[in-house]
């Protein structure tokens, strides 16, 4: 959480607390008077002159937060910079990675329905078992709508355990139930592109 610190007096005060043992250590390094920041003085704005000291003193003040209040306090390095950087790009993958996810999870629970309609419209009778993975995969979907929508997002554990039942146990079920459909209909599905034309 942020402290508001509205004029630039307030932002020098904040410095003086945090940078030194007391702020009579500050003021002496800087060779800024106390009394020119508390009471009516407080109110009045500090010369330019001022503000180069505190920087000079303090290079590891961010000068656009000293003058505006805007930004952080200290400026970051580099490093930080380019680690914040990573640290963005990161999150970013593998928001993408979760939202995918959940999306081939939606995909492949609309599959179910559309084959399990076609199964039940040809007097195929679902086992408990079959009715237990489709009943729990629908349940699942709606747990990971939010994150489809990137309203929530998931940890790595949680991601790796949906991306196993997602890509391995949930696509192994459809591909079943395919072949199910395939029987029940007698299509003799090939898989051979040349001959979906003729």
């Amino acid at each position: 959480m942020s402290i508001i610190l509205p004029t630039i007096k307030d932002r020098v005060l904040h410095i003086a607390e945090n940078k030194e043992v007391s702020k009579q250590e500050f003021f002496r390094k800087t060779g800024l008077k106390y009394s020119n920041f508390t009471g009516k003085s407080k109110e009045s704005d500090l010369n330019s002159k001022s503000v180069a000291e505190i920087l000079l003193k303090y290079p590891e003040i961010n000068p656009i937060w000293l003058i505006t209040g805007f930004g952080e306090m200290e400026n970051r390095s580099e490093e930080e910079n380019h680690k914040d950087e990573s640290l963005k790009s990161l999150i970013n993958a593998q928001y993408f990675k979760a939202k995918d996810l959940t999306l081939l999870l939606n995909d492949n629970i609309k599959f179910i329905y559309v084959l399990g309609r076609i199964l039940i419209k040809n007097n195929y009778k679902f086992s408990q078992q079959e009715k237990k993975k489709i009943l729990f995969y629908d349940k699942l979907n709606k747990e990971y709508e939010n994150v489809g929508m990137g309203k929530t997002a998931l940890d790595l554990e949680t991601y790796n355990h949906l991306e196993f039942l997602v890509r391995e146990d949930l696509f192994g079920f459809v591909n079943n139930l395919i072949i199910k459909a395939d029987e029940v209909l007698e299509l003799d599905i090939t898989f051979e592109l040349d001959k979906l034309f003729d």
